[in-house]
């Protein structure tokens, strides 16, 4: 329970800023090139998230391989040590909190809402 809590908390950033980000950039190639991408811009955004949510799952695993957590000892009710509970909320909380962090500076340096911004008033 309090690995999916903070698990929750760790990832709260990522879905918003990441889809704000893909818009602006589909807005930024439109009119820069003055083609429509915006498709291929999702769908490029669309496989990233893919292959980090694998690169994610991965990377839990092996912090809880490195954790020693056994899948049967925690099916037969058994408690896992606690150097198991402390890699399970690195894991599921650390991690993905640290990545969150990483996404908001540099989603933060992107001026990406300017130029378009800019890019407006010039064609206007």
């Amino acid at each position: 329970m309090r690995a999916s809590f903070a698990n929750g908390i760790g990832n709260a950033f990522f879905g918003v800023l990441l889809g704000t980000a893909t818009a602006d950039v589909a807005d930024y190639i439109n009119l820069k090139n003055k083609t429509d991408l915006s498709g291929l811009s999702t769908s490029i955004a669309q496989f990233g998230m893919r292959f980090g949510m694998l690169l994610g799952s991965v990377g839990v695993t092996a912090i809880l391989a490195i954790g020693g957590y056994s899948g049967e000892a925690a099916n037969a009710g058994m408690a896992q040590s606690s150097f198991t509970l402390v890699m399970e909320t690195v894991g599921y909380a650390v991690v993905p909190m640290i990545c969150s962090i990483i996404l908001v500076l540099f989603s933060s340096r992107m001026d990406a809402d300017k130029e378009v911004i800019k890019m407006r008033k010039e064609s206007a």
